[in-house]
């Protein structure tokens, strides 16, 4: 919400922090514009991650129903790919959202299976 915010007011929001931080030729306006350049970059590598990781999640859940047996196969293999990439952005969390949820629904699939 904040972030939709600050982008619907970006002109707004400059303008004022040009005011608060006393012009163009500060320090402290020269500092701003070098942290938003970094911040910029973090942003974007934390996109390229997440298309990467869903990309290659979705590769290799595909791969996996493959191989495994046909009672055995992990659901809805673009939609897990695309919860794995989203929940990458969450440190340490994403292989309690989603991963333990897979391997739930393979456990229960396989205490359906007829034991072949």
């Amino acid at each position: 919400m904040l972030a939709y915010v600050l982008l619907g007011n970006d002109t707004g929001v400059s303008e004022t922090l040009v005011e608060l931080l006393e012009g163009r030729d500060s320090t402290a306006y020269a500092y701003a514009v070098a942290v938003d350049a970094d911040l910029e970059s973090v942003f974007f590598g934390n996109l390229l991650f997440t298309a990467a990781m869903s990309v290659l999640a979705t590769a290799i859940f595909a791969g996996t129903n493959v191989v495994a047996p046909s009672s055995l196969r992990v659901p809805m293999v673009l939609v897990a790919g695309f919860l794995t990439g989203l929940a990458s952005l969450i440190p340490v969390v994403v292989d309690k959202i989603v991963y333990v949820l897979i391997a739930a629904s393979l456990g229960f699939q396989a205490i359906r299976a007829d034991g072949g």
